[in-house]
């Protein structure tokens, strides 16, 4: 499975390490279906404010009542909660699922869907994390005489009073019931912070929007093998929908009575892809890709399912072959052909793009799989049918991935059949890798009592799909300033490198950098073991301080949902922003923005790659550059005037103690 791309190179740490773990974005669980329940489905779009980079909320629940005079304390409260498979949200707080506002303007995005007694509820509650209800990032212009691109703490303007919208919402047995949210976050007068790091207060005002304009609706029925009448009575039988060529699970439907029903969010311009699969109760794993879905479209698919069979596991250990050492959160994958492509070959690397993932399994520190489940989610691979042959995909940032036929077994000690010619344990692998070995440079030696951490990512040359990252950032002190770093990658190909800064801000992690980014392209990677100890490629240039800077208000002519600007350095790609906000939005102005250090960039506006419509994509298409790429710079900020007797509260320093000043804003020319 390709990695995917990191939205900014000062934060793809973070992102990083939850990268096969991660469901933030698109974090939906699957709830069983209940006897006399219905099913309440409940997603958010946003009204930000602007000039901001990120605007991130903290959401800990949706909770309905059937009376409008309801109180906090009424017993009648039901509540849709976080998704199980966040555990602990963004905000570090548990139970917190935190979305960027910024990019649910014009498409929503599903909080989560659970099982309430049917009933007419009247009274819609949203609930947010109440000690850090959210965070702003302003691009530079926007933070006006303080510091942007830093963290600004959100706080309510009345934060005891209930964020509540008197609705009707009636829920039915074995219905499905959607509602979506309009969170409209506004800067109340006065409340921009007077001091750099303050808080903004904020006032969160939710509206019901018109699920028309934003969800499609897919439907059907599950046959039995040969069609005809539809199983109605199978428990634990779902649907479930996941963005096109990935396992990223966006919404999962009960099948009650033979029937299903997912909302989907849908782009209204070129519409949306999704991959659905029928799985549960020992049913064999079915696949479809749909044709891209628009706003108020209803979609019919059906499933033939084969007679009940019983369910088994597939376990193993996954590890480097060449240390031996356990690989700890190794994804594994497993495949079957879409229904309109029943003969494409899942086991080959050149088609495998166009087959479904059904099920994921992730490695734990030993490197053992699956992890465990809960009574809400179980382990999806100790709940495999047993007889199909399936195809298993396994993956690890830096190694090379893995595709064999694979059969599940009754036997938890056996584990599956894996019929690849290992020796038993069947389903233990070890993954082949090749390694670059560098060295990075600083402008000048970490100041007295500070350091500099960075990370390094590697991604395949010429493109934006990051393959790799270091374990753990390097660390360089005062004493040197230079480091060397070894890095796993696949075996095939050559790779774009760049190293990224680990800043601090005012003691904090600050998720944009205040160093310069380095590069080097097309590095051939070498291919021993063990791993290389002279280095022998050198990232271009040194690292500097040079402190914030932005691109802002850039402009995209006649964009779509499918439109995303690349910045790039010197040939080597290193963000990606999304053109926003689009119709629906209420007021779409077609921009993209960067934080990043200040420096010598190309932007180049790319475009994603949609089918006919009404025609199922065969696989996942990258998007194609559109024009050449424009030279922007972006402007370093003035020194502050004096030299500081203790390290500077910004994100570095310079020679001599000054620190950089407020950091500026580029507007470049349209593209």
């Amino acid at each position: 499975m390709k990695i995917p791309r990191f939205s900014r190179a000062g934060a793809a740490l973070t992102a990083f390490f939850a990268l096969n773990l991660s469901v933030l974005i698109t974090a939906f669980t699957a709830t069983p279906a209940l006897a006399a329940k219905g099913s309440v489905e409940v997603g958010f779009i946003a009204v930000p404010p602007q000039g901001f980079q990120n605007a991130l909320v903290n959401v800990i629940s949706v909770r309905l009542n059937p009376k409008t005079t309801a109180v906090e304390s009424d017993t009648r409260w039901v509540t849709i909660p976080v998704p199980s498979l966040v555990g602990t949200g963004s905000s570090g707080k548990p139970g917190d699922l935190q979305f960027d506002l910024n990019l649910i303007q014009s498409v929503p995005q599903l909080f989560n869907t659970a099982t309430v007694k049917p009933n007419h509820y009247m009274l819609v509650e949203v609930i947010l994390d109440n000690q850090r209800p959210g965070t702003l990032v302003p691009v530079c212009s926007s933070a006006g005489p303080l510091e942007g691109c830093v963290n600004y703490p959100m706080v309510l303007q009345s934060p005891g009073t209930p964020l509540t919208i008197a609705i009707p919402v009636p829920v039915t047995k074995n219905k499905l019931t959607q509602v979506i949210i309009t969170l409209n976050v506004a800067i109340t007068n006065g409340g921009a912070p007077s001091v750099t790091g303050g808080a903004y207060t904020v006032t969160v005002t939710p509206t019901v929007a018109v699920q028309s304009n934003l969800l499609a609706t897919v439907t059907g029925s599950t046959h039995g093998a040969s069609g005809g009448k539809p199983k109605k009575n199978v428990l634990g039988l779902s649907v479930t929908a996941e963005t096109m060529g990935t396992n990223t699970i966006i919404a999962s439907a009960p099948v009650s009575g033979g029937i299903y029903t997912l909302a989907l969010p849908a782009a209204g311009d070129i519409g949306t892809l999704y991959d659905v699969y029928v799985s549960g109760s020992g049913v064999s794993y079915m696949a479809d890709r749909l044709p891209a879905l628009l706003p108020g479209s209803m979609t019919n698919v059906s499933f033939d399912v084969a007679k009940q069979v019983k369910l088994g596991s597939i376990q193993g250990k996954i590890a480097d072959a060449c240390t031996g050492l356990p690989l700890q959160g190794a994804t594994l994958q497993l495949l079957v052909p879409p229904a309109e492509n029943s003969s494409a070959d899942c086991t080959a690397t050149d088609t495998a793009a166009q087959c479904v993932s059904v099920a994921t399994a992730t490695t734990d520190n030993n490197g053992n799989y699956p992890l465990p489940g809960t009574a809400v989610s179980p382990a999806q691979f100790n709940n495999v049918p047993i007889g199909p042959t399936f195809t298993m995909q396994i993956s690890a940032p830096g190694y090379d991935t893995v595709l064999t036929p694979v059969t599940a077994s009754g036997n938890t000690k056996q584990g599956g059949k894996c019929t690849a010619g290992n020796p038993t344990p069947d389903c233990d692998f070890a993954l082949t890798t090749s390694y670059i070995v560098g060295t990075l440079n600083l402008n000048q030696n970490p100041p007295p009592g500070t350091n500099v951490m960075f990370q390094v990512f590697a991604e395949n040359t010429g493109t934006n799909t990051i393959q790799s990252a270091l374990p753990t950032p390097i660390t360089i002190r005062p004493s040197t300033n230079t480091a060397n770093f070894t890095l796993n990658v696949p075996t095939k190909g050559t790779f774009d490198l760049f190293a990224s800064a680990i800043d601090l801000f005012q003691g904090a992690t600050d998720p944009y950098p205040g160093h310069t980014i380095v590069v080097k392209a097309n590095v051939t990677p070498q291919k021993v073991c063990p791993a290389p100890t002279m280095p022998t490629e050198t990232l271009v240039g040194t690292m500097d301080c040079v402190g914030h800077g932005s691109i802002a208000l850039g402009s995209v002519s006649n964009p779509n949902s499918g439109t995303t600007v690349q910045l790039s350095k010197n040939g080597v790609d290193l963000m990606s922003a999304p053109v926003i906000p689009l119709p629906p939005a209420p007021s779409p102005n077609n921009t993209f923005s960067f934080c990043t250090p200040a420096d010598d960039y190309d932007v180049l506006r790319f475009q994603a790659a949609f089918p006919t419509p009404g025609v199922s994509p065969v696989e996942p298409l990258p998007p194609t550059a559109v024009g050449t790429p424009q030279a922007v710079t972006i402007i370093a900020p003035d020194p502050e005037p004096s030299a500081k007797p203790s390290p500077c509260p910004t994100t570095c320093s310079f020679t001599g103690g000054t620190c950089p000043g407020v950091c500026k804003n580029t507007v470049p020319d349209p593209l």
